[in-house]
């Protein structure tokens, strides 16, 4: 699933909206450690984080809604709205913005490269934003936490500067959900100055190479 996301660009994240929240509590059933990155914060920035039941109706009325718009007009029709509210303030932070998708990366050759990719960019449909929800819901829930094993390796990494994980307070938040569920080894890697795609961004060897120390110290002996 990762390297359809990586190789299929965003046509891929619909089928990630989807499995968001079950495969996070897979893996936490598997006792498998955990690399948190890219969708996950948009799920964060989308519905916010499912901590309170007032947060949990408010979403359970946004599916509810969601369903009756994908019923009345078709579930693949696009969305411009959700479109503008979720990525329309993506720049807002980027004085001199070049493009509409700057926010990604602070590379302009991979924000071209995307811009050119008829597989990126596009408007999502409704029922892209249906799944995200029930995928955030699932994937912020109590439960989840509380169910993760103490034991379980968990790596979170992002740029400070990504406005859909809240410039790096999304990660903070999960990490602290985490430690209070009792979990003994959670990391945060915060990169100054990191947009969204830290795996594109200008530092992206950094990344890889510190991404690849944790994995080779965590998992390869786990």
């Amino acid at each position: 699933l990762l390297h359809g996301v990586l190789e299929g660009g965003d046509l891929a994240a619909l089928d990630l909206a989807a499995h968001v929240g079950r495969g996070q509590q897979y893996l936490h059933r598997r006792n498998a450690p955990a690399l948190h990155a890219g969708q996950q914060a948009l799920a964060d920035q989308l519905v916010g984080y499912i901590d309170s039941p007032t947060i949990r109706i408010i979403s359970a009325c946004a599916l509810l809604f969601l369903a009756t718009l994908m019923l009345a007009a078709g579930p693949l029709r696009e969305n411009r709205t959700l479109d503008r509210l979720l990525f329309g303030r993506g720049n807002a932070r980027i004085p001199e913005a070049k493009t509409p998708f700057d926010w990604l990366t602070r590379d302009d050759t991979a924000v071209s490269t995307y811009m050119e990719d008829p597989n990126c960019g596009f408007v999502y449909p409704t029922a892209f934003y249906h799944e995200l929800i029930r995928g955030a819901r699932l994937a912020w829930s109590t439960g989840t936490f509380r169910g993760t094993p103490p034991e379980l390796p968990v790596y979170l990494l992002g740029g400070d500067e990504d406005p859909m994980g809240n410039y790096g307070q999304a990660l903070r938040d999960a990490a602290d959900r985490y430690r209070k569920a009792g979990l003994q080894d959670v990391t945060v890697r915060l990169y100054p100055g990191g947009r969204h795609e830290m795996f594109n961004e200008l530092n992206r060897e950094d990344v890889f190479r510190e991404t690849a120390l944790w994995m080779e110290e965590k998992i390869v002996n786990w």
